[in-house]
C-alpha cells in the first residue's frame, strides 16, 4: 500500500504536469486567439459602418418618397439579423475593453450578463483572448472561475476542430454567412 508522503508526491506531479499542459495550450492558441479577436473586432467596425449608410439610405428613401430597391431590403434584412446576434451576446462588449478594464468589470456581470453559451469558435477565442491572465479585482476568485470555464469550453471546442468532428455552426455561427457584402470576413 503506498504512503501517504507518496500519494502526495502523485497527486502533486499530476496537479503540475496538467499546469504545465494548460500552459502549453495557451501558448499554442494564443495567436489564434489574437487573431479571431481582431477579427471580431474588425466585422463589429465594418457592419457599425454599413448600418448607418443603411440607415441614411432609408432616412433619405423616406424624405424624397424614394422606395428602396431590392438589394436594399436584403441588405437591410441581412443587418437585421446580425444586429439580433450582437444584441443577443453582450460578452461582445469585452472586444473593446483592455484586459485590466475587464478585471475592473463587476464581478456578477460575469455570471450573469456575460454568457459564452452559443457562441462559435472564433467568438470564444476572442473573448477568451480578451481576459486577463489572472483577475486581480476578484475577492471570490468568481472571474477566475468563469474564465476556467470559458478556457474548459474553447479546449473541448479546439479538440473537436482538430479531430474534424466540429460541426459547421460550431465554427461559425450561420449569420456570419448572411453579412453584407461589404463586410470582409478574413477567418
Amino acid at each position: 500500500m503506498p504512503k501517504l508522503y507518496e500519494m502526495k508526491d502523485r497527486e502533486s506531479n499530476r496537479k503540475t504536469n496538467v499546469h504545465r499542459d494548460w500552459e502549453t495550450w495557451e501558448a499554442e492558441n494564443a495567436d489564434k486567439n489574437k487573431a479571431c479577436l481582431a477579427e471580431m473586432q474588425s466585422i463589429l467596425k465594418q457592419f457599425e459602418v454599413v448600418d448607418k449608410e443603411l440607415y441614411e439610405l432609408f432616412k433619405m428613401s423616406e424624405e424624397s418618397f424614394r422606395v428602396p430597391t431590392e438589394d436594399d431590403m436584403w441588405k437591410l434584412m441581412q443587418c437585421d439579423s446580425f444586429q439580433n446576434r450582437i444584441d443577443d451576446q453582450p460578452v461582445f462588449s469585452l472586444f473593446w475593453l483592455t484586459p485590466e478594464d475587464v478585471d475592473k468589470t463587476h464581478d456578477r456581470d460575469f455570471l450573469s450578463k456575460f454568457s459564452y453559451v452559443g457562441l462559435d469558435l472564433i467568438e470564444l477565442r476572442a473573448v477568451y483572448a480578451c481576459l486577463p491572465g489572472n483577475f486581480v479585482n476578484d475577492p471570490d476568485s468568481s472571474k477566475h472561475r468563469w474564465r476556467l470555464q470559458v478556457r474548459e469550453k474553447l479546449y473541448k471546442m479546439t479538440e473537436k476542430e482538430r479531430k474534424g468532428m466540429l460541426g459547421p455552426e460550431e465554427r461559425r455561427h450561420l449569420v456570419y454567412s448572411y453579412l453584407p457584402s461589404e463586410i470582409k470576413l478574413t477567418l
